[in-house]
């Protein structure tokens, strides 16, 4: 928790005290800037629960039960290119990405009853890998 807290403050000062040093007084003959890329990221908490059935039901707690981690990282990139000699047409491409993985043991039996058929058994012992992996990528045109 304190490196968190060090590295967003590290960076915090870092954009303040840089902004004075990317100050440009010239005047250019466009508006716009040609390009721009932008990288960046943040740590996110995340807590999930699942609830089956309704009024009295089954609610399980996803990352105790699937071992998941709590606390990720999160990226982002931004760029964007204006390609004509007049800067009025522009491309832009995004990219989000959200990773968490975990594993664990079961430590006991888990039965799991269908509405038709025979139960399910899981028995103790059974080792879980998990992974969620979401990317947005975003491509877009504009004038």
């Amino acid at each position: 928790m304190t490196k968190r807290i060090f590295v967003i403050g590290l960076v915090l000062f870092l954009t303040v005290a840089v902004q004075p040093l990317m100050a440009d007084d010239s005047v250019k003959d466009s508006p716009w800037e040609k390009f721009s890329f932008n990288l960046g990221g943040f740590f996110s908490t995340s807590s999930t629960d699942l609830r089956f059935g309704s009024g009295v039901g089954v609610s399980i707690d996803v990352e105790e039960f699937l071992g998941l981690d709590t606390e990720t990282s999160v990226f982002r990139l931004d760029s964007y290119w204006r390609f004509s000699d007049n800067r009025r047409h522009k491309v832009d491409f995004s990219w989000f990405s959200y990773n968490r993985s975990g594993d664990r043991t079961i430590g006991e039996d888990i039965t799991i009853s269908p509405p038709e058929g025979e139960d399910i058994v899981i028995p103790a012992g059974t080792k879980i890998e998990s992974f969620y992996d979401l990317d947005i990528y975003q491509i877009a045109y504009s004038y």
